[in-house]
């Protein structure tokens, strides 16, 4: 049996991941976002919040036995050596996931949300990058008024990711997430007949749909 197309998804902090994961979901489109999976990994009891303990000290794990995300996001944020220790130890196992979790889908493609597809050098492990952009006063302005953090922190944050420029020029796809929510559905829903057609080779698909 044929595996299903694999659609890396993937944009700055802020770019709208979530909001464009709802609308394919809303397609009948599995997506499996990255962050919920190390979420998964990372809860009490899980094999990789011990490991993570062992490396970074029992102040990476909070008074309720969860994984401390602020403490570890705090180590990692300006020391690449851990950055690179806490990816040893979760990456693996995230993959893993997506692949048990993947291949045995029966439908023509599947999305996976990974936030530093590019900056961690993983778009090997998806058929086509589809990057979310969108002008980098919106991103700051969506990320400080979710994350309740400042412009400097939010800015902090995207200079240690890969540039807009970088992003939109190793992407197979793009949706520009700065119009309003009809014109983004209509993005959502253009992309999701090019994927059926790329996954099942039937062009027609494209126009017979529209």
């Amino acid at each position: 049996m044929q595996r299903p197309l694999r659609i890396g998804m993937t944009g700055g902090i802020g770019s709208g991941k979530s909001t464009i994961s709802q609308y394919f979901r809303e397609l009948g489109v599995t997506v499996i976002d990255t962050d919920e999976v190390t979420r998964e990994l990372t809860a009490k009891g899980q094999p990789a919040l011990e490991e993570i303990r062992q490396v970074f000290g029992d102040k990476a794990i909070d008074e309720q036995g969860k994984l401390s995300r602020e403490f570890l996001r705090n180590r990692i944020f300006t020391d690449d050596k851990q950055r690179r220790q806490l990816e040893a130890i979760l990456h693996p196992r995230v993959y893993d996931y997506l692949l048990k979790n993947s291949d045995k889908q029966q439908e023509p493609y599947i999305i996976w949300v990974i936030p530093l597809l590019l900056e961690t050098d993983a778009s090997n492990r998806v058929d086509r990058v589809l990057v979310i952009d969108c002008p980098e006063h919106i991103q700051k302005q969506r990320a400080m008024a979710r994350d309740k953090q400042t412009e400097a922190e939010i800015g902090r944050i995207m200079s240690r990711q890969v540039s807009r420029q970088a992003r939109l020029q190793q992407a197979d796809d793009v949706i520009l997430n700065d119009c309003n929510q009809a014109d983004l559905k209509a993005q959502v829903a253009d992309l999701h007949r090019r994927y059926l057609a790329l996954a099942t080779g039937n062009n027609d698909i494209e126009t017979s749909t529209s």
